[in-house]
């Protein structure tokens, strides 16, 4: 059903009689037919058959009643026209949720451990004030609170597509209805609950550019039962996105920036950003660059140094780097800028696999009860790959580094130079990646119905549910920097065999307690210059794992207990109790902060939440002159936290 927008009106996709959409308060309905993507088995559309009433925005059910809250609704046709591999892919087009976390705009992000999270974001006031329901009732975050303002969100990969029959979107005024974290509005994903029939659904796609390769595929069926007492659902589905690794795209090949403008200064008239293109790296290529040099019996380093500008190719062989005639470090455009830029490794979408399935029963008990119960389980994988294999832009090497060409190395000697400063993106290493795998399971079970008092009909719900979110975050072969310090600092010994210098018991600074047997030595002069070994050593795998569990026991009840002389007054009146708890663990390198990036801390702890609210509907005028309908609607929510009291 379609609910009146204040700014657009929203298309129906049922053909619903004028008297049901009166009855809804309906501003403006088209009739549209719904029909799944592509059905493979006989289906029974129940659309046509008012079954229950779902206002995201209102918890008031009553005739002719219009909520003021602004609700978009998304319909079956339209998810299904967008023909997207995620859901959240579809829902992110519309213009409230243009900035949600998606497998698109985290595609490089590893050290959060949320890549291939989808979470919503209304408004742009982050995820956690964007509350996600699944039928109205909630589940589970997909990450811990305060991680990249997305803490405690849902995961959209959670919600079993295939029965999805509509998406009801509150922009305003829900946190009196819902709860603080409903400030930014609520998602509601409201499931079509009476399917009857199978269908089945084949997809694939590529982009213009041959990539992204896409597959989806999904089987959904329902049935009744018990003579049409009680009815089965289920929906599984399995989903996978390939990698696009790298920004190989003609809007990218002149590689765009945005860069701080160095003839800038306050009050002479530059603008203090300028666009370039042929934008690289001015401190910093993939095989190293020499960028300053440091005295003998000084301890500043200088760019006035004939070596500055040496840089190390294949091999490990020097030649001459050019710097472009722009300079912002630590970007240049022109120049060798193709031999230093990096931003045609990063993931422009993930790697991703994703499977679902759900699974619902309901039996009516009675003429005004039925009971109903819920399994749900996701599971989805995502790997990915940052820009940049590590990143360093101030190395100190040695004059008696042992990896040093002899020709660098003697001319430091004749010029008096103790040491020069090197860039490097480290192309020898591994690529930092991220390799997220998380694993959602939630068993619901609930009534509802409806009884007669006082002369009125009440309507009633009740459920518990526990959701669970298992993630296991991996970092494969990432830096750990401390022992790429050591192995980066390689000397000969006497013997003329190249060891870290911490192992070098005749060089000066040798202590017995900092010696590591272990350590490999390390080049970072050249590209392709070090072993398998040599990387081994300074690389270890991140991981850390995190589960989330969500109990939720809830009430609702709403009905007209009275009548004024303009109409009945409504209410609505519903209770919750909210359990959350975290429990994980981390590898020791991580929680030391060892590595280039991830450093993943275990968390453990819990929190209750107990709320409970009060909506209301009062008419206060009917059929006068210019208030043909005037009602007052009003909600209030009590709230008491364990953590941080009322």
């Amino acid at each position: 059903m379609t609910i009146n927008n204040r700014s657009a009106c929203i298309r129906e996709q049922s053909a619903l009689t004028a008297a049901v959409r009166r009855a809804l308060g309906l501003a403006c309905v088209t009739a549209l037919s719904m029909t799944a993507p592509l059905a493979m088995a006989q289906e029974q559309s129940t659309s046509d058959v008012l079954q229950e009433i779902t206002v995201t925005g209102t918890r008031i059910v009553r005739d002719g009643y219009e909520a003021p809250t602004p609700v978009s609704v998304l319909g079956m046709e339209q998810l299904s026209e967008m023909a997207t591999t995620n859901l959240a892919d579809s829902v992110n087009r519309l213009p409230a949720l243009a900035g949600s976390v998606s497998s698109h705009n985290m595609s490089g992000n590893v050290s959060s451990g949320t890549a291939g999270v989808n979470n919503l974001d209304l408004r742009g006031l982050g995820a956690t004030r964007t509350l996600v329901l699944l039928d109205g009732e909630r589940i589970v975050g997909a990450t811990l609170a305060g991680t990249n303002n997305n803490g405690a969100a849902v995961d959209i990969n959670a919600i079993p597509s295939a029965l999805v029959q509509r998406v009801e979107i509150v922009t305003g005024g829900a946190s009196a209805l819902y709860g603080s974290d409903a400030l930014a509005g609520v998602v509601n994903f409201i499931l079509d609950k009476k399917f009857t029939g199978v269908k089945a659904s084949v997809e694939a796609g590529m982009t213009t550019y041959h990539d992204n390769d896409t597959r989806k595929f999904s089987l959904t069926g329902g049935t009744p039962f018990a003579g049409g007492n009680g009815h089965l659902l289920f929906s599984a589905e399995h989903a996978t996105s390939d990698e696009i690794r790298g920004n190989h795209r003609p809007w990218n090949d002149a590689s765009y920036q945005l860069i701080n403008n160095p003839a800038y200064a306050p009050g002479n008239g530059q603008p203090q950003l300028i666009k370039t293109f042929n934008t690289g790296m001015s401190q910093a290529t993939r095989g190293g660059l020499i960028t300053a040099c440091t005295m003998a019996g000084s301890t500043a380093a200088t760019q006035n140094c004939a070596l500055r500008g040496t840089q190390f190719i294949e091999g490990g062989e020097p030649i001459q780097f050019t710097f472009g005639p722009i300079i912002s470090n630590p970007y240049m455009s022109g120049g060798d800028w193709e031999r230093s830029r990096n931003d045609n490794l990063q993931s422009l979408t993930l790697d991703t696999e994703r499977s679902t399935a759900f699974g619902r029963a309901s039996y009516d008990i009675s003429d005004n009860a039925t009971i109903f119960t819920e399994l749900g389980w996701s599971k989805t994988r995502a790997k990915n790959h940052h820009s940049l294999q590590t990143f360093d832009t101030g190395l100190t090497i040695k004059r008696d580094n042992a990896f040093i060409p002899d020709d660098i190395r003697q001319y430091m000697v004749d010029q008096n130079i103790a040491s020069f400063v090197l860039g490097t993106t480290n192309v020898d290493l591994p690529p930092v990646a991220g390799d997220n795998t998380r694993e959602f399971k939630r068993l619901m079970v609930g009534a509802e119905g409806n009884f007669d008092m006082g002369g009125t009909n009440w309507t009633w719900d009740v459920y518990a549910a526990r959701s669970r979110q298992e993630a296991l975050q991996l970092a494969p072969q990432i830096r750990v920097n401390a022992r790429f310090t050591k192995a980066v600092d390689a000397v000969r010994d006497d013997t003329g065999r190249i060891v870290c210098r911490v192992n070098y018991v005749n060089d000066p600074s040798y202590d017995p307690a900092k010696a590591d047997p272990a350590c490999v030595p390390y080049n970072v002069m050249g590209v392709g210059v070090n072993s398998r070994e040599m990387v081994n050593y300074v690389t270890a795998t991140g991981m850390a794992e995190q589960n989330l569990q969500q109990d939720v026991y809830a009430a609702n009840i709403s009905g007209e207990p009275f009548s004024s002389w303009a109409g009945p007054v409504s209410i609505a009146v519903g209770a919750e109790h909210r359990r959350e708890s975290v429990d994980g663990w981390a590898s020791a390198l991580d929680e030391a902060d060892s590595f280039f990036a991830g450093n993943w801390h275990a968390s453990r702890g819990k929190f209750d939440v107990t709320e409970g609210y009060l909506e209301t509907v009062v008419p206060l005028a009917k059929g006068v002159p210019g208030a043909e309908s005037l009602d007052f609607n009003g909600a209030v929510r009590y709230t008491d936290y364990s953590t941080s009291g009322e």
